[in-house]
């Protein structure tokens, strides 16, 4: 038995929340976007603050999040991988600076997450 990491993506603005990530398994993964906040989830366990941006940036992450796709070839992708190919979609698009601090730091957190731990959102 194992307790499985769920990652997703947490967009927080003054007006409302979005969670963005992958449900499912191999190789039925599907994205699905929702509009709570990871506080309020009985199982959430923990964020990693990833980036402090404007509203104005916010169309261009649900253009990164839709361009984004789910890989249903590799037996080793999963929500991981999503939220980590949302992320550098992110930087590629200048939504996201690579040498942001917070961003330095949430990357090397969660590119040391492996396996089955903890459920997790990477907050941007």
């Amino acid at each position: 038995m194992a307790i499985f990491s769920i990652w997703a993506l947490h967009l927080h603005t003054d007006t409302e929340d979005h969670l963005f990530e992958v449900d499912g398994e191999h190789p039925g993964f599907t994205k699905v976007t929702t509009h709570n906040d990871p506080w309020n989830i009985p199982i959430y366990t923990q964020s990693i603050r990833v980036s402090d941006f404007g509203n104005v940036k916010i169309p261009t992450i649900q253009a990164v999040v839709d361009a984004t796709p789910v890989d249903h070839e590799t037996l080793e992708w999963d929500c991981r991988y999503y939220v980590l190919e949302v992320l550098e979609g992110c930087e590629r698009e200048m939504v996201i600076d690579d040498d942001d601090s917070y961003y330095v730091e949430a990357i090397d957190i969660l590119g040391s997450k492996r396996g089955s731990i903890l459920r997790s959102s990477a907050c941007m």
